[in-house]
This record gives structure tokens, sequence and C-alpha cells, in this order.
């Protein structure tokens, strides 16, 4: 009895051993039954390295599958990993739930269904999402924008101008009809370029022209200067000019061909160079033989632009020298200088040879009109006369009047003078005009004898003080 207790024992103590202190190992083929356990080489009995995991349910070592991995639904050593099931057809490992376009069992909903906002297609049995997308299977409904086109049952967008359309699921889209004689879409009614005619039975819009028998399209109505043909006729009033192939008015109008027999209308003449309605040249237009000026007005031959007769202020005069004056009255022609009719100058403005001032002016130093002799304020350099009552600024060189009492006066080095107006003289040392002798408050020069003395014979008996130079 006591041996029996002490295998038992010892029996205990090597069970509680580690699978390598007790002889154990891990199982390293797949297939085998799971092995001892260890914490590092084989958690669950299966060599980790040999990436191997111990099925539950089998107790075996397994290599568990990924996507598409081969695999055999049941079968424990071709099983595969975790979030994946074993297609039983497809043999192959596949996510559970499925992604769009990979096979599905619409039985095995559990394990062999579609992700959310997906569902099982009857018949392909294939994930797709609901409702369909471009290019998906469909039997009648599809995502918005799109169309189950019957013959293909696949999603199409809804088909463009001019793309290919029928009545089995491939509409038009919004605002255009499907042509079933031509198999595409247009507007109703047709726009510019769109085909039409009786044999489509298909009129254009009420603005537009069928080229029906020609290009079959519809088109502008033509206007003024537009291509026209039997085919692309003109609209009343306008005709079609058989040579150029243009709409044009009866009688003509601006820019349209004229001639002998095609005359232009009463607000246009024709300019025979160009054959063409111009308006009637204006002052200042070019003109020439072939486009005469407007009445009143004529051409100048060498610059070829309209002006009147005769000619205004500031108008062109290329007339040869010795010829009759173009300008009007008051006014003539600077052929030297500016070639333009000009009035004779005024007081201030600038004179030249082709332009003398008017009566009674000359210019001045500087080239501008000023009364002769010069008036106030005019320039009076360089030895030009003033005026009765007027003197010659030393510094301004103008014109001004001479001095009153009490006002300004001076001689400058160069012997040109500032004066006082009479009786008054300039006071040197003050520069101001005063009369000799001088009245009350006056400057003056104290002593018998002196060249400033104060004034005498007044109610008041003044004189110049010694100490302080006023009359008091």
């Amino acid at each position: 009895m006591r041996t029996a207790l002490r295998c038992l024992a010892a029996l205990l103590a090597a069970l509680s051993l580690p699978a390598a202190a007790r002889g154990g190992a891990c199982s390293t083929a797949a297939g085998a039954s799971c092995g001892d356990r260890d914490p590092v080489a084989c958690p669950d009995g299966c060599a980790a390295a040999a990436g191997l995991v111990c099925n539950v349910k089998s107790k075996m070592c397994i290599t568990p599958g990924q996507l598409k991995a081969p695999c055999v639904e049941g079968d424990p050593v071709a099983a595969c990993g975790e979030g994946f099931t074993c297609h039983p057809h497809v043999n192959e490992c596949l996510p559970n739930p499925r992604a769009k376009g990979q096979p599905c069992l619409p039985a095995k909903p559990k394990t062999h269904g579609c992700a959310a906002g997906m569902t099982c297609h009857p018949q392909w049995f294939r994930c797709y999402p609901d409702p369909p997308e471009e290019g998906d299977p469909c039997d009648s409904k599809c995502a918005p924008g799109l169309s189950c086109d019957l013959t293909i049952r696949r999603c199409v967008k809804l088909a463009k101008l001019g793309a290919s359309c029928h009545a089995y699921g491939q509409p038009c889209q919004a605002g255009l009809e499907c042509d079933t004689g031509l198999g595409e879409c247009y507007h109703n009614p047709r726009l510019v370029n769109e085909p039409c005619g009786r044999v489509l039975n298909a009129t254009c819009s009420p603005e537009l022209i069928c080229l029906e028998g020609f290009t079959n399209v519809c088109a502008q109505v033509p206007k003024a200067l537009d291509a026209c043909s039997a085919v692309l006729p003109c609209p009343p009033p306008l005709e079609c000019e058989p040579n150029l192939r243009q709409c044009v008015s009866k009688p003509r109008a601006l820019q349209e061909p004229c001639g002998n027999d095609a005359p232009c209308n009463a607000s246009f003449i024709c300019d025979t160079a160009l054959l063409q309605c111009v308006k009637p040249p204006k002052q200042g237009d070019a003109c020439h033989a072939g486009r005469p000026c407007s009445p009143g007005l004529e051409c100048d031959p060498t610059l070829k632009r309209c002006f009147g007769a005769p000619r205004q202020e500031g108008d062109p005069c290329t007339v040869a020298e010795g010829a009759a004056d173009p300008c009007g009255a008051g006014l003539k022609c600077d052929r030297r200088t500016t070639g333009r009719c000009q009035g004779p100058g005024q007081i201030g403005q600038p004179a030249w040879p082709g332009r003398p001032c008017r009566e009674r002016l000359s210019p001045n130093a500087i080239g501008r009109c000023a009364d002769s002799p010069r008036g106030s304020g005019d320039f009076c350099g360089l030895g030009e006369q003033c005026g009765l009552g007027l003197q010659c600024h030393p510094t301004t060189k103008r014109c001004v009047a001479f001095s009153p009492e009490r006002n300004p006066c001076f001689t400058l080095p160069t012997g040109e003078e500032l004066k006082c107006t009479a009786p008054f003289q300039c006071f040197p040392g003050i520069q101001l005009c005063y009369h000799i002798p001088g009245d009350k408050n006056d400057n003056c020069v104290p002593g018998e004898g002196s060249a400033w003395p104060c004034r005498v014979g007044t109610q008041v008996p003044i004189s110049c003080h010694a100490e302080y130079p006023y009359c008091i």
C-alpha cells in the first residue's frame, strides 16, 4: 500500500513540472495532436515559430488560412484564420462578412453574408451595394443618377447630348429625349447643330432653321451679311446676294455691298473704292474721291480728311504757298509752324512767325503778345518801354506804377531804379518815398542845410530832432 502511494506522488510531481523539465515537446507539424504547452515556444501546444495554432475543437495543430488561401470547410487541417470563413464551393478563405464583388451564399448569411449596405445578388451570388452603383448588376433599380440597362443588366449613367440611348433602360439626361430613329439624345425642339427634318420627325427651336436636304441640322437664321444659300434663305426683308451669297438689305444698309445696280439707302453713301455702304464722313473723318464729305465740308487733298469750308480755328491748312488762304474770317493759315488756321495772338498768348499778335500788340522778349508800349504787368525786360505812368520794375521785369508816398523805392548797383511818383523822392537808407520837406512823423536828417528837412510854416511848429531823426 505504501509503495502504491509513493508511485502516485511521484507521478503528480512529474506532471507539475514544465514541459522541458519533464521531457515533453511542442507539436511542429500540421495535423499532429496539440503537444505540451510552453509559455514561450508553444502557448497552445503547437509550435508558434512554424505558424501553427491549436484547433480547439479538433485538438490538432493547423495553419490558419488568410484571404483566398486554399481551404476545405470542416477540415481542421485546412481551416481559415480568425475573421475568415471557408467558402464551401470556391474553397478559399474569404472575409466574413464579404466585401463588394466577393462570393456569398444567401442561405448562409451569418457565415457567408455581405457587409452592411450590401446584398447577396440572387443570381450572381456575389455582394453588391444596395441600391447598385455604376457597372453593378441590376434588375430594375440603381443608385440616383443611374439607370438599369436591361439589355446588359448593368447600372449605367444617364446619356448625355449626342450619346447612345434606347428604350430598354438607357434614358437621356434631364432636358433631353431619346431619338429612337438615331438612338441618340437631343433636345426637343432641337437646338443649333442638332439633327432635324421630316425624316426624323424633328423640328428646330422657333428662332432656328432646319438645313433639310443639306446638312439636316438646325442653324441660326441668317442676319445681315451672314452666308446664305438655297437651303439657308435670308429672312425678310433681307435677300440673298447671288454672287456674294450674303444676306443684304434693299436698298443696301451700313457695310453692305453696293454699286450702280445696288444703291445704299438715304442714310449712307457708296464708297466706290470699297464698294460698301458707309456713313458720310464728318469733320475730321477720312475721305477721298470715292468717299465724299458730308454737305458743308470739303476733303483736304493732302490729309484726306473732311474739314469745314472755310476752315475753322485749329483746322489744318496745307495749301501751297501763294495759294488762297482757306481759313475763315479773322484767321490766318500758319503754314510755317503748325499748319493750322490760327487767330491773331491776344495779350499773354504766344506769338511766332506764322501767328502774329493782333493789332496794337507786339511780341515781348519772351514771345508773348503785349501792349506796345507795355501795359501794367507786362514783361519789360531787355529795354522794352512801359506805357505812360509806368516804369519797369528792376527785379520783376514787369511794368508797374511809380511808387506813391511811403512805398518802397531803391536803386540797384546797375543803376536801375524803382522810382517814386512826383513830387516824392526816395529817402536813402530808409528806401521809402517821402516828399521834401517832411511832414510830422516823417523821417528827416537833422542839421542846418540838411537835404531832408522838416516842413516849416505850419500852425504847429515842427523840426528834425537831433537825437531822434523824425519831424516832431
